[in-house]
């Protein structure tokens, strides 16, 4: 690295803007801490049981694009007189996991520490979470939960506390008094302004030397995971302008280019099938081999053979080379590769893949909402991209029936669908009929190689390709960097736009 590229790494990493041009609006006053809900919530009560019992809910709704979060709950027994609380958070993120978890530690703060407790939750992730912060040690599915500083906050608590808390599922909505009473008192709680309103701007966890923060509040994420939605998020607006940048093809919105990074990030079974997963991990060479022609595909990096002769004219330096081999046709480009398949064999391939990505989990496949999208013949245009008339028609096949699913997950195995079909049915045959072309023409594997090596040494500035060109480097600009920081971490954090 030489020392210009040097000093521009190190400037992109600068904070070049001031956080506090992106301040939201004042936060709520009350820091959700021991000592403040003990405040809040404790009363002067007496009680002869030995043991408390209470039930507890949490309640996300949506409104006006934001979501918005409850929590409360109720004791059963233990306190003399009718103890009930309510709780409101507007923070982002928001889940109901969260706010269970934030009645859980209510109804802690609340118990006496000598008195034994019996929290009933419905929520199966929150029963099961408290088996795992009662474990001696911090177990990894702990630290790795979005939600790991709360838990770490209720470990303390528990491990500061006497008698010991015990936590026990039920089911949601099946008539247990308390359950009932709980949720009912979590959605009153979103219209009630009288609710007291908490934050989540609090210290880190005991025997925890750091957490990361934004705004003074903790990140709900692990290290991990953070850095590579940062990335992510820094690198999008780039990706989105060099996927358009390719010349006649349908421009893509964010969104769907998120729909087609997402279907790459699928896996190919040993026996052929396709599992959907959330990350980039590989783990076989079929992923690696399919994920790196859909790109290429995306970008126009095809290595076709008009792209192949102007990169290395060395190489590819008769007519005969640079000829389709199907239909010796000169000049192949990735829209002649589909001008040049079979249609009838990329049909029957599209339908039957389809069909096996959709019957995975619905166990049936209708063919009606193929023949009227007919997406194979779109195949040569897209190049791997999104149908602007698929969100329009997916939505009238439901309402007529013919499709069964949402429309990201239709467009999603559409989209994975055309891909599979480009890769078996018109690459690799291609591939197989090209190669076998050079061999007859004395160009074999080996030779070609070293050519394009001795090519690459001696002609630096390569001839110009069919394809646009990369764009400029992501580090380029410290200031649009830190600018699609903070846009990242405000809708994490506030929900904002």
């Amino acid at each position: 690295m030489n020392e210009q590229e040097h000093r521009r790494l190190r400037t992109a990493f600068l904070p070049t803007r001031d956080p506090a041009t992106y301040e939201p609006d004042p936060p709520p006053d009350v820091p959700f801490t021991l000592p403040e809900l003990r405040r809040v919530y404790s009363q002067s009560h007496s009680s002869t049981a030995e043991k408390w019992v209470a039930y507890t809910d949490g309640s996300v709704v949506h409104q006006d694009g934001l979501a918005m979060g409850s929590f409360a709950g109720m004791f059963t027994q233990g306190p003399d007189t009718r103890m009930e609380f309510r709780g409101r958070v507007v923070e982002q993120p928001m889940s109901s996991t969260r706010m269970e978890i934030m009645a859980i530690l209510v109804v802690i703060a609340i118990t006496p520490s000598a008195t034994p407790l019996e929290v009933h939750t419905d929520s199966q992730a929150a029963a099961h979470m408290m088996l795992r912060v009662a474990a001696p040690t911090i177990p990894r599915e702990l630290a790795n939960s979005p939600d790991a500083f709360l838990w770490l906050h209720l470990r303390g608590w528990l491990q500061s506390r006497q008698a010991p808390v015990s936590a026990m599922w039920i089911r949601g909505h099946s008539g247990v008094a308390g359950n009932v009473r709980a949720d009912e008192l979590a959605r009153s709680a979103h219209s009630d302004s009288s609710v007291t309103r908490w934050t989540t701007r609090t210290p880190p966890p005991p025997d925890t030397p750091f957490w990361p923060k934004y705004d003074d509040r903790a990140i709900p994420r692990r290290l991990r995971r953070l850095f590579r939605e940062q990335d992510e998020a820094i690198t999008s607006s780039q990706l989105i302008k060099q996927v358009n940048a390719v010349p006649h093809r349908p421009r893509q919105s964010p969104k769907e280019v998120e729909h087609i990074l997402h279907i790459l990030r699928w896996t190919v079974l040993p026996n052929g099938q396709t599992a959907k997963k959330k990350c980039w991990n590989i783990t076989n060479i079929r992923d690696s081999n399919i994920r790196a022609f859909g790109l290429k595909q995306l970008m126009g990096f095809l290595p076709t053979l008009a792209r192949q002769e102007a990169w290395y004219p060395n190489v590819y330096d008769r007519p005969e080379l640079i000829r389709c081999a199907k239909c010796s046709q000169p000049g192949e480009t990735q829209e002649h590769l589909y001008e040049c398949a079979d249609h009838l064999a990329v049909k029957e391939s599209f339908q039957a893949r389809f069909c096996t990505i959709e019957s995975s989990r619905d166990k049936t496949c209708r063919q009606a909402d193929m023949r009227m999208l007919r997406p194979w013949n779109s195949m040569g245009w897209l190049q791997g991209r999104i149908h602007p008339r698929w969100a329009l028609m997916i939505p009238s096949l439901q309402h007529d029936r013919l499709m069964t699913v949402g429309t990201p997950t239709a467009i999603q195995r559409l989209l994975r669908s055309s891909l599979e079909t480009w890769y078996h049915t018109i690459w690799l045959p291609r591939c197989q009929r090209t190669i076998s072309q050079e061999k007859s023409q004395g160009l074999h594997q080996g030779a070609k190689l070293r050519r394009m090596r001795v090519t690459q040494h001696r002609r630096p500035d390569a001839p110009a390709s069919p394809a646009p060109n990369l764009p400029l480097f992501f580090l380029e600009s410290s200031k649009e960097r830190m600018d699609e920081y903070h846009r990242l971490m405000l809708r994490l954090m506030h929900g904002a736009l």
